[in-house]
């Protein structure tokens, strides 16, 4: 079990503020940095991208069991298989591995870790109390873990240093067919196994780690050698040994040919120096998607074609993984500078979280921001003709994506028959409803005409034409009024009635009154024809108001032989008298009147 120990420290409101100061410091260095970094980082990335595009376009394939001079100075593609003639020999544990390219001795001691964990609780006066955990675990590594920086190191003591470091072996001279390897290609092989060792001389290697351990008791366990009293229950400073060579493979290379060697080829395109650069190469190692130099490597048969594709593939998810550093640089800085605002807000703990909430997005937002804009620049710089083409190909997608959202204006559409065909011109049209667009569907109100009578003759009732309300959910079904028959008096001429359209405007609601609503509703035109010419009465729009709260509303009532709408019964309205004979009479009520004697 680990060994946990836990301590409470109090640091004061003004301590607090002088050490945002500092780290504020820290963040400003890290915002600065960014920039370079991710300026560098793209020209890096466009000169790696036309090394590999320059080097694709020149190489050669060759044999790799036959050296060509002509090919001198060349950048060449070989196939074979990677084998070395040397013994190499581990003096201190006395293995010898003959034929390998690499022997590699791996030591790992058993010792004490320390663990930090801390909470920290902010209080109302700007002071903080943080709660730190230490714990304490043993383990193995290979490195070894200095126990005088622990924090309680009296109890977790670890030895001074490794009895037996860990070292690698690598063969003088490995070749590929008639080719000598460089030292830069055989420092990139390194797929280890484990070195098998006959029992006899398993049983050598334990007696010389005794003796250069100084005669401790050393066993065989679980595939590796072991220095200690009990491997199943290891104790502070036991070891481990085990050993691991690379064996001869088939591999595919691309590089310069200079005799018999096989050298990076240095190029003029992409060729870059600088601070940065440095820095970059002493990150990722040599030649690895850095500078105008081609030497590529892969294990396996490659084709010169798949391995270039392969390291434009390497070159895109380097030039990716140093943009997410130079970001993260950047938002921590900002995040680091910022972070004074929450330490001076944090007399309230509540107010100084939303503080820190706000602080962390605008150093996400401005970071972001920041960053698109140094890679622009950096494109701008290295990639002129390519950014002046984005730009203007970003400037056409948003002139269309802002014309694509100007509506066009809706042309009226015009009612349909039944069979989908157009009406005759004489038909008369069904009538218009005005919807608006916050209501729920509007119904069409059934009206009745006013029809003229000649002074003198008996009045017939007449059936006027309805307008079919519509289920709300349906398509608005076209309603057709049909014409009126009107009874004629013996020796007057026939008397064409031609009815117009019923124009229904739908109601609204006042905002300001909040009255229930009023409707206008339009008469239809009555023209009579006779001998002698009628004037044409025109129908105006009545005004019908609502009823107050609590009142029946009114409406026109029913013709008898009409189509009846789905309506509530209500109470007519009254009718008033023409005041002179010529005028019509309004007739609000189908009613027959009297046959006069």
């Amino acid at each position: 079990m680990a060994d946990v120990f836990t301590e409470v420290t109090h640091q004061s409101y003004g301590d607090r503020i002088k050490e945002s100061f500092v780290l504020a410091l820290v963040g400003l260095l890290l915002f600065l940095f960014s920039f370079p970094l991710l300026f560098y980082n793209e020209g890096r990335a466009v000169h790696r991208a036309q090394t590999l595009e320059e080097g694709k376009r020149i190489v050669i394939h060759l044999a790799a069991d036959y050296m060509s001079l002509d090919k001198e100075g060349k950048l060449i593609h070989l196939n074979g298989k990677a084998t070395c003639n040397e013994t190499l020999t581990d003096v201190m544990a006395g293995i010898e591995a003959a034929n390998v390219i690499k022997l590699r001795r791996v030591v790992e001691m058993y010792q004490w870790e320390e663990e930090e964990e801390h909470e920290t609780e902010e209080q109302w006066s700007g002071d903080t109390e943080k709660k730190l955990t230490y714990r304490y675990i043993k383990k193995w590594s290979d490195r070894h873990i200095d126990s005088d920086s622990f924090r309680y190191p009296v109890s977790h003591r670890n030895p001074s240093d490794l009895p037996m470091s860990s070292e690698t072996l690598v063969a003088q001279q490995v070749t590929l067919g008639a080719f000598t390897l460089s030292d830069s290609l055989v420092r990139k092989m390194n797929n280890y196994q484990d070195l098998p060792v006959k029992d006899e001389v398993r049983k050598q290697v334990l007696e010389k780690l005794s003796h250069q351990l100084g005669e401790r008791k050393t066993h065989f366990y679980a595939g590796r050698y072991y220095v200690g009293k009990n491997p199943a229950q290891p104790e502070i400073g036991d070891l481990r040994i085990k050993f691991e060579v690379v064996w001869p493979t088939t591999i595919s290379v691309v590089a310069k040919q200079v005799g018999s060697r096989l050298t990076p080829y240095s190029m003029a395109v992409g060729a870059e120096s600088g601070l940065f650069i440095e820095f970059f190469q002493a990150i990722e190692g040599e030649f690895e998607g850095i500078g105008g130099k081609i030497e590529l490597f892969e294990y396996g048969t490659v084709t010169a074609l798949e391995m270039f594709q392969h390291a434009e593939q390497t070159n895109v998810a380097l030039t990716w993984k140093w943009r997410l550093i130079g970001f993260l640089m950047m938002d921590i800085g900002l995040t680091l500078i910022f972070m004074v605002f929450r330490t001076l807000a944090a007399i309230i703990p509540f107010f100084a979280r939303l503080v820190g909430i706000v602080v962390y997005i605008i150093s996400v937002v401005i970071a972001a921001t920041l960053s698109l804009v140094t890679i622009g620049i950096a494109w701008l710089f290295y990639r002129p003709l390519l950014s002046i083409a984005l730009f203007v190909i970003a400037g056409i997608l948003l002139y269309l994506l802002k014309f694509s959202r100007i509506k066009p204006q809706q042309e009226p559409t015009v009612a349909q028959g039944q069979n989908g065909s157009q009406p005759p011109a004489n038909t008369p049209q069904p009538a218009a409803f005005l919807q608006s667009p916050w209501l729920p569907q509007q119904h069409p109100v059934a009206q009745f005409a006013a029809v003229p009578q000649l002074p003198g003759l008996q009045q017939h009732p007449v059936a006027q034409p309805t307008a079919v309300p519509q289920s709300p959910g349906f398509p608005q079904q076209p309603v057709v009024l049909q014409p009126v028959a009107v009874p004629q008096s013996p020796g007057i001429p026939q008397q064409p009635v031609v009815v117009q359209p019923v124009m229904v405007a739908q109601p609204t609601t006042t905002p300001m009154m909040g009255n229930p609503q009023q409707t206008f509703i339009a008469q239809p035109t009555v023209m009579a024809q006779s001998a002698q010419q009628q004037p044409t009465i025109m129908a105006q729009p009545v005004f019908v108001p609502q009823p107050a709260a609590g009142l029946q509303p009114m409406v026109a009532p029913q013709a008898t032989n009409s189509v009846t709408p789905q309506m509530p019964d209500t109470q007519a309205t009254k009718a008033f008298a023409p005041s002179t004979e010529e005028e019509p009479w309004l007739i609000p009520e189908t009613v027959v009147p009297p046959k006069r004697t």
